[in-house]
């Protein structure tokens, strides 16, 4: 399997809900795989050929790409976490040892 394919078999088995219609499901994929996209560009864009190894301007783009994704991604818990808590039928975990409540 392909890299970006695995990739993207973890992220519908996480994020993609089993009810998803088909056209939902490709539209889906689509906007992985053009996020995927925009990532190789960046870092390609960023990229000096010339150096056998990168340093530390190449290290500090590479972190700030990690921070961007990570602040989406953790916005996009906390609005699922409020949207949950609305609905009233799981409390989410502070911490990765906290249990998930499921309340009726």
């Amino acid at each position: 399997m392909k890299r970006f394919e695995a990739e993207w078999e973890i992220y519908r088995k996480v994020a993609v809900p089993k009810q998803a219609g088909e056209i939902q499901v490709l539209e889906t994929k689509k906007a992985f795989y053009a996020g995927a996209s925009s990532m190789v560009a960046a870092l390609v864009g960023t990229a000096d050929p010339t150096k056998a190894t990168p340093d530390e301007a190449d290290v500090k783009v590479l972190e700030s790409i990690w921070k961007e994704l990570d602040e989406f991604f953790k916005g996009i818990a906390d609005e699922a976490q409020k949207a949950l808590k609305k609905q009233k039928l799981i409390e989410m975990p502070k911490t990765e040892e906290d249990p998930v409540i499921i309340t009726e």
